[in-house]
C-alpha cells in the first residue's frame, strides 16, 4: 500500500471498518516520523475514529484503533490501564478473543496493580479456559429452563462463544446449533447475532454471516442497532459475496432509517445507474433531499438530480429547478453555468419575446456568477457576460462587463476593441479616451516585445484618428499633444504624427513647440521641396517671434530661430 496520511488511513478503515491493512498503513505512517503524513493531533484524530467506530457497533475496528494508540507506550498509566482494561473487554465479550483478552487485562494491572476488578475479570477468564466445558454446559442448562427469550439467547450466546474459543476438534456444527438456538429462541438479539457473524467470518461463511445480521436486523427493537446491522449485512453481500441485489436490498433499508446515509447512497446510485433505473435514482435523490442535509451533500445531491434529468433523460425543463435550488447555494457552480450555458443558450438564439426573456435570464445568472467567482474563472465569466450583453444589444450593461474584464485583466485586448465600438456607437468620446488611454497605460512603454509595441503603436494611432476627427468635441488637446509624443516616442520619423501634433500646436498658439516640430519635420523628409518648405515656416513663425522680442535680450531659443532663419534663405537660393 502507497505512503499515505494518517487521517486518509482512518478514511479507509472508516469506509471498510475489516481494512486490516488500512490499520497497518495507520501504524506505518505513526512510525514514520514524518510531521506532513502524521498531521496535526494524530491521538485526537484516533479517538474521534474510534469514538465513532463504536457508535456505529464495528468493534474489531476499536479494538485495532486502541491497539494503535497503546502503541506509542506514551501517555499517563492511569489513561493506558483505562485503554488496557477496554481492550481486554472488548476481546472478552465481543471479539471471542480470550487470548488477547487475558494478556490486554494483565497489562492493565501492571499499570493498576491496586485494582481489584482487574484481578477477578483475570480469574475469571483464566478459570473458563481451565473449565470451559464444564462452564457451558451449565450455561446451555440454565438456558433450557429459562423462561425470558433473552435470557435463554444470552445464556446460550455465552456457551456458543466458549465452545468456540476452547473446543479443537468439531466445535463448528456445536457451535452453529448453539447459536442457532440462541436466535430461535430471540431472534432480535443483536450480540447472539454478532458473535455467530464473527465465528461466520473466521469460518468465510460470508453469505451466512451476511444472512444472520440482515435477518436480525428486520426484527432488532433499538432503531440505531437495526440501521448498523443492516449496514454490516450490505457490506458483507457487496463486497464478499458478490449479490448486488441483496445488498441494494439492506442499504435501502439503512435509508429508510438514515436518509442521508453516504455509504448506503454511493452504493445505490451506482446500482441503480449500472442498471438505469432513472426512475429509482429519482427517487433516491429526492428522498435524500428530503432529509436534513450537509449544504455540500446537498449540492452534490441537486447536481446529480438535475444531471439525470438532462444529461441522461434529455428532460431539461425538469432538470430547471434542481439547478434553480443549486444557484441559490453557489450562483458560481461550473455544473450549474453550463447547464444555463445551454438550457438558455438554445432558447436566446431564437427572435421573439421568449428569446429576449431567455438572454435577460442568463444575463442574470452570469452576473451572479460573477459576485461568487474567483481567480482566473472571474475573468473567464465577466469576458462571456460582457460577449452575451454585446451580442443582446444591452449596451450600458455590456459596458460595465466590459469594464469588470478590464479591472480583472487591464491589458485584455478584446475588452478593450469592444468598449471603442460600444464607445463610439455610442458617442461617448471621452469615455473612449479614457478607455483607450487605460489600455495604453497598462502595456508597458519601451518594450522590447514587438507585439507590445505594435499593439502601443496601434492604439497610439486610433487615438490621434479620434482627437483629429472629434477636436471640438473632446477639447482635450494637452492629452492630444501627449498622445502624439508618446507615438513619436515609439516611431519618431513618423510623418503624419508630426504633422498633426504641428498643427495641434499652431492651434493652440505654442509657437516654441511649433517651430521645433517643424524642424523635426524638416530632417525627417527627403523632399527637398518639402523641407525648404518647411524651414520658411520655420524662419517666418520665428521671424515674428523675435519682432515682437525686440525690447528683450534676444534667449537661447531666439537665437537658434535665427540660425533655422539663415538655414532657410541658404536653402532658398
Amino acid at each position: 500500500m502507497a505512503s499515505l496520511t494518517v487521517s486518509r488511513y482512518l478514511g479507509m478503515l472508516r469506509d471498510d471498518p475489516e481494512d486490516r491493512a488500512a490499520v497497518d498503513g495507520l501504524r506505518e505512517a505513526l512510525a514514520s516520523g514524518d510531521p506532513e503524513r502524521i498531521g496535526e493531533q494524530p491521538d485526537r484524530l484516533i479517538e474521534v475514529a474510534r469514538h465513532g467506530h463504536e457508535r456505529r457497533g464495528e468493534l474489531q475496528a476499536v479494538a485495532w484503533l486502541i491497539e494503535v494508540e497503546l502503541a506509542s507506550g506514551e501517555g499517563d498509566p492511569r489513561f493506558r490501564a483505562a485503554l488496557y482494561r477496554e481492550l481486554g473487554r472488548l476481546r472478552h465479550d465481543e471479539l471471542l478473543d480470550d487470548v488477547g483478552a487475558l494478556e490486554a487485562y494483565r497489562k492493565a494491572h501492571e499499570l493498576d496493580p491496586q485494582n481489584e476488578e482487574i484481578e477477578l475479570v483475570i480469574e475469571e477468564i483464566e478459570h473458563a479456559a481451565e473449565k470451559w466445558r464444564a462452564i457451558a454446559d451449565r450455561f446451555l442448562d440454565e438456558a433450557k429452563d429459562a423462561s425470558d427469550p433473552a435470557l435463554k439467547a444470552s445464556l446460550s450466546a455465552r456457551a456458543g462463544g466458549l465452545v468456540w474459543q476452547y473446543r479443537t476438534k468439531g466445535k463448528n456444527k456445536e457451535v452453529d446449533k448453539i447459536f442457532g438456538q440462541a436466535l430461535k429462541a430471540d431472534p432480535s438479539s443483536v450480540r447472539a447475532a454478532r458473535l455467530f457473524a464473527q465465528t461466520l467470518k473466521a469460518r468465510e461463511k460470508w453469505a451466512d454471516a451476511a444472512a444472520t445480521l440482515k435477518s436480525t436486523a428486520e426484527v432488532a427493537r433499538n432503531r440505531d442497532e437495526k440501521l448498523n446491522l443492516f449496514v454490516e449485512a450490505g457490506r458483507l453481500f457487496a463486497r464478499k459475496v458478490n449479490d448486488a441485489d441483496a445488498a441494494a436490498g439492506c442499504y435501502e433499508r439503512v435509508l429508510d432509517l438514515s436518509p442521508g446515509h453516504e455509504e448506503s447512497l454511493r452504493f445505490l446510485v451506482d446500482y441503480f445507474t449500472q442498471r438505469e433505473s432513472w426512475d429509482h435514482l429519482v427517487a433516491l435523490y429526492e428522498d435524500a433531499l428530503r432529509s436534513r442535509q450537509k449544504l455540500e451533500s446537498e449540492q452534490g445531491i441537486l447536481l446529480q438530480l438535475g444531471m439525470v434529468h438532462w444529461r441522461i433523460r434529455g428532460h431539461a425543463d425538469a432538470a430547471e429547478p434542481y439547478f434553480a435550488r443549486l444557484r441559490k447555494i453557489d450562483p458560481a457552480h461550473p455544473g450549474m453555468l453550463d447547464f444555463y450555458r445551454a438550457y438558455l443558450g438554445a432558447k436566446a438564439e431564437g427572435q421573439g419575446a421568449e428569446a429576449d426573456e431567455a438572454r435577460a435570464r442568463l444575463l442574470t445568472v452570469l452576473s451572479d456568477a460573477l459576485r461568487g467567482a474567483e481567480g482566473a474563472t472571474k475573468l473567464a465569466v465577466a469576458t462571456e457576460l460582457a460577449r452575451l450583453a454585446q451580442r443582446s444589444d444591452a449596451t450600458d450593461r455590456a459596458i460595465d462587463a466590459w469594464k469588470a474584464v478590464l479591472r480583472l485583466d487591464p491589458a485584455n485586448a478584446e475588452a478593450g476593441g469592444a468598449l471603442r465600438e460600444l464607445y463610439r456607437r455610442g458617442q461617448k468620446w471621452n469615455a473612449l479616451v479614457e478607455t483607450m488611454r487605460g489600455e495604453l497605460d497598462a502595456l508597458p512603454s519601451n518594450s522590447g516585445d514587438a507585439d507590445v509595441k505594435k499593439r502601443r503603436v496601434a492604439l497610439l494611432k486610433e487615438l490621434i484618428t479620434i482627437f483629429t476627427i472629434y477636436r471640438d468635441e473632446l477639447k482635450l488637446d494637452a492629452m492630444a499633444v501627449s498622445t502624439y509624443n508618446q507615438l513619436l516616442e515609439e516611431q519618431p520619423e513618423d510623418a503624419s504624427a508630426l504633422a498633426q501634433l504641428a498643427s495641434t500646436y499652431e492651434s493652440m498658439g505654442r509657437w516654441n513647440d511649433l517651430i521645433n516640430v517643424l524642424g523635426r519635420m524638416a530632417d525627417a523628409t527627403e523632399d527637398k521641396a518639402e523641407q525648404t518648405s518647411l524651414l520658411m515656416r520655420v524662419a517666418r513663425r520665428s521671424g515674428s517671434i523675435v519682432s515682437r522680442t525686440t525690447t528683450r535680450r534676444p534667449s537661447r531659443s531666439s537665437r537658434s530661430w535665427s540660425s533655422s532663419r539663415t538655414t532657410a534663405r541658404r536653402s532658398a537660393s
